[in-house]
């Protein structure tokens, strides 16, 4: 409205579109409130993030530690194992040395395996390769 219509107006009028303007600042005011409130609880969403993040890049640094000692855990293991198998393959060589071994490896010793297991072919590996040989 320009100045001669507000001039021209009765003095109700001019209270009514008070009160009007009233009401509207009002229900600004509320408006505004509200949307502030919207933005605090935003700020603490993100600085809520934040700090998840940061406890995530905590919890990642817990778990790499836990990795890290299960991996020595498991080399701990594997090298007493190396050390028993050491053990036992000593006290077996003993054993191996009073095995009686044929001169010249001509692998007597598996004939009479291979006997004693049933095989009905009773040639050693030697006397196939000279039959084939000759065939």
């Amino acid at each position: 409205m320009t100045e001669v219509e507000l001039r021209r107006l009765r003095r109700v009028e001019l209270v009514e579109m008070l009160l009007e303007q009233r009401k509207e600042n009002e229900s600004l005011k509320s408006r505004v409130e509200e949307l502030e409130k919207q933005l605090a609880s935003r700020e603490i969403k993100i600085a809520a993030a934040g700090s998840i993040a940061q406890a995530a890049m905590e919890l990642n640094e817990v778990f790499a530690a836990a990795q890290a000692a299960a991996d020595q855990y498991l080399e701990n293991i594997k090298l007493l194992a190396e050390g028993k198998t050491a053990e036992i393959n000593q006290k077996e060589q003993p054993e191996q040395e009073e095995l009686p071994v044929s001169p010249g490896g001509s692998g007597k010793i598996n004939e009479k395996r291979t006997r004693k297991r049933g095989n009905s072919n009773s040639r050693g590996i030697g006397e196939r390769a000279k039959k084939n040989k000759v065939r």
